[in-house]
């Protein structure tokens, strides 16, 4: 029973200080590393409804998904060109080789 009053005393506290309180135009710290950048916050929609909340984080997740499909895309094209250059180094060689045979 101690440790309830504890408690509630503790929750009074901390929400009558402000420390509870959240403000979405407050500067969003910037990470552990001091020459990271610094992240707008202007950019973060504004939403009055648990409905609009989701419905942003649903399109922020469909974005992030279309993203990553075009950074998967672009990977793989990446693999084929690097796959291409080996293979026309080899011929390169190939015809470099019989390039000096028949010059001997």
């Amino acid at each position: 029973m101690k440790y309830f009053w504890v408690f509630i005393v503790w929750c009074f506290l901390v929400f009558s200080a402000g420390c509870a309180s959240v403000n979405v135009d407050a500067k969003i710290p910037s990470g552990y590393f001091p020459h990271s950048p610094k992240v707008d916050s202007s950019r973060i929609p504004k939403t009055s409804t648990r409905a609009e909340c989701r419905e942003e984080l649903t399109r922020a997740y469909e974005y992030i998904r279309y993203l990553e499909h075009k950074v998967e895309k672009r990977e793989k094209k990446i693999d084929k060109l690097e796959q291409d250059k080996k293979e026309l180094k080899k011929k390169i060689s190939r015809l470099e080789d019989k390039l000096e045979k028949y010059e001997d």
